[in-house]
C-alpha cells in the first residue's frame, strides 16, 4: 500500500486507526437478517462519500447483491 493511501487507515494525532471495511453477505444471508430494513445505497455509489456525508466514518457497511447497507455491528460481524 502506498504510504499516502489513507483509504482504510486514518491518521489521528500520530496514531493509525483502521476503519471498518465493507464486508460481503450473500442475498440468502441478507434475507435471513432482514438486511433490506437498513439504510442503503447502490454499489456504484461512493462509500467514502456516504460515510463522510451521511453515516459517519465508523459506519458498518455490508454489500449484499447490488446494494451496500449501513447495518449494526452484530450483523456486520456475521458477514465475511
Amino acid at each position: 500500500m502506498h504510504p499516502l493511501n489513507f483509504k482504510k487507515i486514518q491518521v489521528l494525532r500520530g496514531l493509525k486507526i483502521k476503519m471498518p471495511s465493507v464486508r460481503r453477505m450473500s442475498l440468502k444471508e441478507g434475507e435471513a437478517v432482514n438486511i433490506d430494513e437498513y439504510p442503503n445505497f447502490h454499489k456504484s455509489g461512493s462509500i467514502k462519500g456516504m460515510k463522510k456525508m451521511y453515516y459517519g466514518k465508523d459506519a458498518y457497511l455490508v454489500k449484499s447483491g447490488n446494494y451496500i447497507y449501513n447495518v449494526p455491528k452484530e450483523i456486520w460481524e456475521k458477514a465475511n
